[in-house]
């Protein structure tokens, strides 16, 4: 009996975005059949909130085109159950999970930004840091002497982008970013994701990743 019958027993652990643990068994020819599922967990406060709903399938979805069919790549994975087990909780913005998600997984799939050196010229970045911007063309962060078209930044914004790849969320969110600081970040990181997708050939099957910048 398959799972897209409505009387599947499987079919509600099988429910969007739930974290499952699966049996599937393969005929000799090719067909799978799943045997057995067990839910670890629905996160059902998430489903309640239509912005928790958008960010967790966003974070899919993305995760979705960052794999090649039955390839294991554990990181990614463990990215997507710690951002969807963050969601679930109280107290850590949606925005911030996304933004501390999609600079994890470019750095998991090697499109990492360099936070340390300048993309043009490679001048090593010291406080304070002034007339920082981040360039699409270059894929990193660039010194006020280097010109390119550049997303300018703050440096309370390039202080984000830093303790988001340091820290945890918890202590993120604790330090209290201004919208001004979250909004370049998500510019930035949303662009970077963007040509990232687009340099592997699957920009244009992304909708959420891609179309919400």
């Amino acid at each position: 009996m398959g799972v897209r019958k409505i009387s599947s027993r499987r079919a509600g652990n099988l429910d969007s975005l739930n974290h499952i643990v699966v049996s599937i068994t393969e005929s000799s020819k090719g067909f799978k059949t799943v045997n057995e599922v067990k839910t670890l967990n629905s996160y059902k406060r998430s489903k309640e909130s239509l912005d928790a709903i958008y960010y967790g399938l966003k974070f899919a979805e993305s995760v979705e085109y960052s794999l090649d069919q039955d390839h294991d790549q554990p990181e990614i994975f463990y990215l997507l159950l710690t951002a969807l087990d963050s969601l679930d909780q109280p107290g850590i913005p949606a925005k911030i999970i996304e933004l501390w998600f999609l600079l994890g997984l470019s750095d998991a799939l090697g499109f990492k930004i360099d936070l340390k050196n300048c993309a043009g010229c490679g001048l090593v970045f010291i406080p304070p840091y002034d007339k920082l911007s981040y360039s699409y063309e270059s894929g990193g962060i660039l010194c006020g002497s280097c010109s390119g078209y550049s997303l300018k930044m703050r440096a309370e914004t390039f202080e984000l982008l830093r303790s988001l790849r340091n820290n945890s969320l918890e202590s993120i969110t604790s330090q209290n970013y201004s919208d001004n600081a979250v909004n370049e970040v998500s510019a930035i990181l949303n662009t970077h994701a963007r040509n990232m997708f687009i340099s592997r050939n699957v920009g244009e099957k992304t909708g959420m990743l891609i179309g919400n910048i």
